[in-house]
Parts: C-alpha cells; structure tokens; sequence
C-alpha cells in the first residue's frame, strides 16, 4: 500500500539520521530516496485503483442490501491479493541484485509467477467448483448470494497480482514506461465501472476483464522481448 511506501522512506530517514548529524532541510540523498519511491508509488495507486475501487462505486451505485453483498464476494476474492503479495517483497530485491551483477534477472520473476498462479488459480479454481460454502463459512449465509461472482472477482485479482509482479520487475530493472500502461487502464476501469455498472454481475465481468487486459498489456510486451542480460552468456557458450 501507500502506508507501506510511507514507512519505507520514513525508516531508511530515520536509519539516516541516526547514522550521524544531518544539516536541515531536505538534502540530495533524501530527494533521491523520494524519487526512486515515486514510480512504485504510482504503481501502488494504479493497482489500488484497480482492485479497491470497485467496492467504493458500487457502495455508491448499489442498494445497501446489494452493496453487501458484493463487499463480501470482493472480499473473499481478495485473499488471492494477500495470499501472493509476499512474493514482490522477496521477487523485487533479487530481481534488482541480479540486474545490478548482469546475472539474468528474468528466472526471478518467471519463478514467482509460477508461485502466484498456483496458489491463486487453486483458489480460483475453488471459487468456481465449491462457492456457496466458501461464502458461508467466511460469511453466513446472509450474502450466499454472491457466490457466482466469486470466480470472476478472484480472477482479476489473480490478473492483477501477476500484472503488478511484472510491473516491479520492470520497474527494479530500470523500465518505467510500463506505468503509462497501468495508469491508463486503472482511469479506464473507473469510467467503465461508472458507465456499465447495472448489475453486480457486470461489475464482478468489469473486474475480470480489466486485471486481465492489465495483464496482456504488462506481460505481452515482457515476454517479447528476450532478456538481454542473458546473450553473452549464450554467446560465451
């Protein structure tokens, strides 16, 4: 979240100033903590967009009753999000040391994206075959209803979180043009929520079709284009 990105650079501030006396002001090694922060920041927002929003509008647009229930059907679809996002925190460093030594940076974020479409497309796969009891053991069976919306909502989540990993990937490796991308979509998925939201079902469809197109756009490009830390090993062989 934002929250964590604020404490990230309140902490290594803090470790600063502690390491020895610091003139006032904001000097040039805190401006450059601030401006390597900025693009996951707007990554972060992007993605908040993409994966928070849909709850606040239909709180807007719903009925109190329908609201709730879609709150619960998002919210069991987001433990996708919590299950996996662990694997940027570890991905993210490795990817970036790797990057730094010219070792091929690539099998990093290959291997956890294996790691996240297992753990998520199992749950996925646990939204479309068992979802009344999933939503009335987390819930009751008071917003049961919403369990057809369950797989499509997990489904984007799990879009989302492999999206976001590539967008660290990219981001650690000093490729930052992929943010125009994630911008663009997270502004589109608020206009289309607004536009199209008539039903719960078209909400939980919007959710699904933005974190896959999010997806396509961030994974497409990735994949293309070959690691380029890899052709003097080739060539050496």
């Amino acid at each position: 979240s934002l929250g964590a990105l604020g404490a990230l650079a309140l902490t290594m501030l803090g470790l600063r100033s502690r390491s020895g006396p610091r003139p006032a002001g904001v000097g040039p090694q805190d401006a450059v903590v601030f401006r390597s922060l900025l693009p996951y920041a707007v990554a972060v927002a992007s993605f908040t967009l993409l994966t928070q929003s849909d709850v606040v509008l239909v709180k807007i647009l719903f009925p109190p009753g329908e609201a709730g229930v879609y709150a619960a059907a998002s919210t069991a679809g987001k433990i996708i999000l919590y299950l996996t996002a662990p694997l940027a925190m570890v991905m993210l460093p490795e990817a970036v040391r790797r990057h730094v030594r010219n070792e091929g940076e690539r099998p990093v974020l290959l291997r956890s994206a294996r790691y996240a479409a297992a753990a998520g497309g199992a749950l996925v796969a646990a939204y479309i075959l068992v979802p009344r009891p999933i939503m009335r053991v987390l819930f009751g069976s008071t917003y049961v209803e919403g369990a057809p919306l369950l797989w499509l909502v997990g489904l984007g989540m799990l879009a989302n979180e492999l999206a976001l990993l590539g967008v660290y990937y990219l981001l650690g490796t000093g490729r930052s043009a992929v943010l125009r991308w994630v911008i663009v979509q997270a502004l589109l998925f608020l206009v289309a929520l607004w536009i199209f939201a008539n039903s719960l079902e078209t909400v939980a469809v919007l959710v699904a079709v933005a974190g896959l197109v999010t997806f396509a756009g961030v994974w497409g490009p990735l994949l293309r284009r070959p690691d380029p830390t890899l052709r003097p090993q080739r060539q050496a062989s």
